[in-house]
């Protein structure tokens, strides 16, 4: 290869160091400013360079140990990029391939580092704790976690549906122990000794992880009833980024508590609650987006003009084996306008029920750009490929046309747009 080819690889690779060398500075400069504005830099000791007679104060100390850290692992991600995901593909094809045991201990290992950091923390900033149990709590928790999933396995082939309330668990229990450490810090004659959020953690931790793994038992879970009775079960499918919006800005608000009642500074309450929105929303969203499943056991047989000219019936048979529930469920059009249906009965295997829809009611798409791709593997879209029938339950259903099935359009001059009583017609998402 002569030297005139590999330039331009050579610039390009420069190109990118550079912007990963400023965004590592953008970062630490970021970080240093929140501790300096939180005081936690004051935990920090000055460094003496003898060599140079120099004292470098605790902020440039931090600063560069940021930066240090930040550059190396932009630079690792931007160069090795490829060759990580393709060992971590690698990895993954075969961990199922793994004995149980191993996937047990290795799966375990998360919650036991977990249980590290808080005996750490707990041990450095609130109340010192003898060596036997600092050693101990980890290699119990790992040692418990571990068991649980090899009972676990003996009946089913899968971990990842219990580890994921495993998870959630110990985000409840840390929950709990931040409410003691609020608690604490309200009340001041309540003298709470430091360790006891340690051990609230520990114990509400499993304690809520086995809620939810028998709630996941049931037929119909206690969270999933009440997600369903308060509506949200429905709402999350059709408006997924209205219900982000509004999940990221509660988590935003009660992070701005915390840190109002833990720093006390205007400046760090803002940049809680910003950084608390922006993480709550996109974790609401790749949670939407994981769950998000479109049955297609619905299907359009016939769509039907009235005399009148103002309404249309649309004809849908159920094709699943099973019952589906349609009262008080939602119909939305390609158009991404949300209506509610008149349908109030339970549709049995292969049964037909008609319902009305009004003439602007669109079931094909609007453009033949369904989609534009979004960073962090979003997309947005301006019209839908199909109609959509959401359930109370949440069951989502993307209508399908039946074989042979084809709309009479009308004349868009004919078209009168129905009342708000008679369509009660919602606002879009």
């Amino acid at each position: 290869m002569s030297v005139g080819q590999g330039l331009p690889k050579t610039l390009k690779q420069l190109k990118r160091l550079v912007v990963v060398l400023i965004g590592a500075a953008i970062g630490a400069t970021v970080l240093t400013a929140l501790l300096v504005a939180t005081g936690l830099i004051d935990l920090v000791p000055e460094t003496q360079l003898r060599s140079f007679d120099l004292v470098v104060a605790p902020w440039l100390v931090v600063w560069v140990g940021l930066f240090v850290h930040l550059a190396f692992v932009g630079t690792v991600y931007v160069f090795f990029a490829e060759k990580i995901r393709k060992n971590v593909g690698k990895a993954a094809a075969q961990w199922p391939e793994l004995p149980g045991a191993a996937q047990a201990v290795i799966a375990g290992l998360p919650f036991a580092v977990v249980a590290a950091l808080a005996v750490v923390a707990t041990d450095y900033l609130a109340a010192p704790l003898p060596v036997a149990v600092r050693l101990a709590v980890p290699l119990v928790v790992w040692a418990v976690v571990t068991a649980v999933l090899l009972y676990h396995l003996r009946s089913n082939e899968r971990l990842g549906d219990l580890l994921e309330l495993l998870a959630v668990g110990t985000v409840v229990g840390g929950g709990f122990a931040a409410g003691v450490i609020l608690l604490g810090r309200l009340v001041g004659q309540l003298a709470i000794p430091g360790y006891v959020p340690l051990v609230v953690f520990l114990v509400a931790s499993p304690l809520a992880a086995a809620v939810f793994v028998r709630s996941a038992q049931r037929e119909q879970g206690y969270l999933s009833t009440l997600l369903v009775k308060t509506g949200f079960a429905q709402v999350r499918r059709i408006k997924a980024v209205t219900v982000a919006l509004a999940l990221g800005l509660l988590v935003g608000v009660i992070g701005a508590a915390l840190a109002s009642l833990a720093v006390g500074r205007l400046l760090v309450t803002v940049l809680v609650f910003l950084l608390a929105w922006a993480l709550g929303t996109y974790a609401a969203l790749r949670w939407f987006q994981r769950t998000d499943v479109a049955y297609s056991d619905l299907v359009i047989v016939d769509v039907r003009e009235r005399s009148s000219g103002r309404r249309r019936e649309l004809a849908v048979a159920n094709e699943r084996d099973e019952r589906v529930d349609l009262r008080d469920a939602k119909i939305r059009d390609t158009g991404y306008d949300l209506y509610r249906t008149n349908i109030d009965v339970v549709l049995g295997p292969g049964q037909t029920e008609t319902f009305d829809i009004p003439p602007n009611f669109s079931l094909f798409p609007e453009t033949d750009d369904l989609a534009t791709d979004l960073p962090m593997g979003f997309s947005v879209s301006k019209s839908a490929d199909a109609p959509v029938i959401v359930t109370r339950e949440g069951e989502k259903f993307k209508l399908r046309w039946a074989d042979g099935v084809v709309e009479r359009r009308r004349d868009p001059s004919g078209n009168h747009p129905p009342s708000p009583e008679a369509d009660r017609r919602e606002d879009n998402v």
